[in-house]
């Protein structure tokens, strides 16, 4: 992950900044995409559009934080996909848990 050390996101810093949080969603890839289908916009066949999906949500990801350095940019982007997926852990939990 490269750091700038004058705080300024180059357009390097960026792409790098996408990649790695492109790994992180691929890496959650299977919560990630039940995710989106519990939220009714999964139910997707083609590698390419899950690709596609992937690369979006890391990009949204990253431009929420864009205005802070490079390390903060991704931690922040790692943070919202991590309360993405405690959400959707939670909501999950909620809704088949039994009644009483």
């Amino acid at each position: 992950m490269p750091n700038s050390a004058d705080g300024v996101i180059t357009a390097l810093d960026f792409v790098h900044c996408l990649y790695d949080v492109g790994t992180e969603v691929t890496a959650a890839h299977g919560r990630v995409m039940t995710m989106l289908e519990e939220l009714g916009i999964g139910g997707f066949d083609s590698s390419d559009e899950d690709f596609f999906l992937t690369l979006g949500l890391a990009l949204k990801l990253l431009l929420r934080h864009a205005n802070t350095d490079p390390a903060a940019m991704f931690a922040g982007a790692r943070a919202d996909l991590e309360a993405l997926g405690a959400a959707f852990d939670a909501e999950a939990a909620r809704t088949t848990a039994s009644p009483t």
